[in-house]
């Protein structure tokens, strides 16, 4: 009997292919001091994988409407963008080596994120390994809804129980496991919980290869 094969990999990017979280947490509290303003450092933790949406919200609120929803959200990734733009794109240790092995054994991968399609243009540059990415205006229901995971798997024409996703965040783990697949969960600020064929992986993609990223998938079943 022929053995089953891992047939695509799904990722996310914010704190599992990129250290960017840090960023965004640098330029939310900017944007926060200028108007007067603060959070505790578990508010900042505890929204990692949210919507940048719901994030701008926030800002809005607590800077007691001094700036719009819209203009934080439009800052926030108008700053980010220009530093991907000048080539400040931080790859966490292993991640572009797995997906370049990945590549390398002919398993296609995809990207679901919740960052917008300003953002991921400029890293659909820089990241061609990708077949395509489903940003943030892409769907109509964010992360931890699995909307985004679903519709990458449309698009690459398989099933949840053919594809591994690597996601790092609580909202993302929660929208992966949604849809049935195994999860590969790689942990950076935020703390997902177990749940079925979700496996934990400390300290990242280091190490991580192609072959192993399959094991892991075949012993989830």
């Amino acid at each position: 009997m022929e053995q089953r094969r891992l047939r695509a990999v799904l990722w996310d990017f914010d704190g599992t292919l990129v250290n960017s979280e840090p960023m965004w947490i640098e330029h939310e509290k900017d944007m926060l001091a200028r108007h007067g303003a603060s959070w505790p450092e578990e508010q900042f933790k505890a929204q990692i994988g949210e919507p940048a949406t719901v994030t701008a919200q926030r800002i809005s609120e607590s800077c007691a409407g001094a700036i719009t929803v819209a203009q934080a959200y439009e800052e926030l990734h108008a700053r980010i963008c220009a530093r991907f733009e000048a080539g400040e794109i931080p790859f966490l240790p292993g991640a572009r080596e797995l997906l370049t092995d990945i590549r390398a054994h002919g398993v296609p991968c995809a990207m679901y994120t919740s960052s917008n399609k300003r953002i991921m243009s400029v890293i659909a540059r820089v990241v061609p390994e990708f077949e395509f990415i489903v940003d943030g205006d892409d769907v109509k229901n964010p992360k931890p809804d699995p909307e985004g995971y679903l519709q990458a798997m449309r698009r690459l024409g398989v099933g949840p129980e053919e594809v591994v996703i690597i996601e790092d965040s609580v909202p993302g783990t929660d929208a992966a496991s949604a849809t049935g697949a195994v999860v590969l969960a790689v942990p950076l600020l935020g703390r997902p919980g177990a749940a079925p064929r979700r496996v934990l992986r400390e300290g990242g993609l280091t190490g991580l290869d192609f072959a192993g990223l399959e094991k892991i998938w075949r012993n989830q079943w």
